[in-house]
């Protein structure tokens, strides 16, 4: 008996933690991949990547829209939504292909992370290409905030 998918859907549910601040003195553009991280005791949005001093295991999620110092951001967490990520080197994405978080805070790649060269690096796919410019996003995030 064959599989029915329903079709990815071309909008998205945003998500806003009301708690949660782009730092001083940051500006993040829309497809910046971010991660929710506690700095001097309080919750920021932080560009996310590959290593270990970008938080990888704390990703959250897309900006759906650009966001500056102090105020909260609009995320894209939901899986199955379409996310224009930034794209490392600005190259067009592959469709039918994985897209991961890449070396550089914020964006994405298609080409998997080399351990061995980058020990501690996290391997984290985060969607696949639709088109050159768009994603599926295929994480869900979970992210405990408070005690």
């Amino acid at each position: 008996m064959p599989t029915a998918r329903a079709p990815f859907p071309t909008n998205f549910s945003p998500l806003i933690y009301t708690n949660v601040l782009v730092p001083a003195g940051s500006e993040y553009g829309a497809g910046v991949a971010v991660a929710i991280v506690r700095v001097d005791g309080d919750l920021k949005y932080l560009p996310c990547g590959a290593l270990p001093a970008n938080h990888p295991g704390h990703f959250t999620g897309f900006l759906a829209a650009p966001a500056a110092a102090g105020q909260g951001a609009l995320l894209i967490v939901g899986r199955g939504s379409r996310v224009t990520p930034v794209v490392e080197g600005g190259i067009p994405l592959v469709p039918d292909q994985p897209v991961f978080l890449s070396l550089t805070p914020g964006k994405v790649t298609q080409t998997p992370i080399d351990t061995m060269l980058h020990p501690g690096a996290m391997n984290l796919a985060v969607g696949m290409a639709v088109s050159e410019t768009e994603m599926v996003f295929s994480t869900d995030a979970h992210v405990q905030i408070g005690g």
